[in-house]
């Protein structure tokens, strides 16, 4: 384990110079780890990619036979309306249907 273990980017960084690449996603697979020489600096530096996953949980009234308490959630230039349910933050926009 290295000191610098938990400084995870979203490109490849040089840990040398800070040299950014682009488009890292295309760089190297999940579940290999890479020798990168920086274009910059010349240094070699090794390279692994973690991938991270994030859940998000929503309440939902139809799923628990509720009904839904619709407000008005905003109205724009272009008369498009939309409702917000106060009870599971559903948004519905003006003539769609209610899910």
């Amino acid at each position: 384990m290295y000191a610098n273990d938990l400084e995870i980017e979203s490109e490849i960084k040089c840990p040398y110079c800070g040299y950014l690449y682009f488009d890292s996603h295309e760089t190297l697979n999940r579940e290999e780890s890479i020798i990168e020489e920086c274009p910059e600096c010349g240094k070699k530096f090794e390279v692994e990619m973690c991938v991270m996953i994030d859940y998000r949980s929503n309440q939902n009234c139809k799923l628990n036979n509720e009904q839904h308490e619709w407000e008005l959630a905003w109205w724009d230039k272009s008369d498009k309306r939309a409702s917000e349910c106060k009870k599971c933050g559903y948004v519905k926009h003006y003539g769609e249907e209610e899910k």
